[in-house]
């Protein structure tokens, strides 16, 4: 599922995101899933990359990936 520059602007705003953790929210609602992967792409360790996870999970209420999602595109109107 694509989601545009503005949708993404909109969860920022509405979320109080920082740019990383934006970018982290936008790798997930494109997918990527693993936190391998959302680490390499982010160019950070794992271990950076949970701790990012774990910041936006409160920021957003929710306590894993699909339930941030799920937030995210409700949000958006997209559910």
């Amino acid at each position: 599922m694509a989601i545009t520059k503005q949708e993404l602007q909109a969860l920022r705003r509405i979320f109080r995101l920082a740019p990383r953790e934006l970018e982290l929210l936008g790798l997930i609602l494109e997918g990527v899933n693993a936190d391998k992967d959302l680490a390499e792409r982010l160019g950070v360790t794992v271990g950076t990359a949970k701790q990012m996870l774990q910041r936006l999970f409160i920021k957003v209420g929710h306590s894993n990936k699909l339930a941030l999602a799920l937030a995210a595109l409700r949000e958006l109107g997209r559910l």
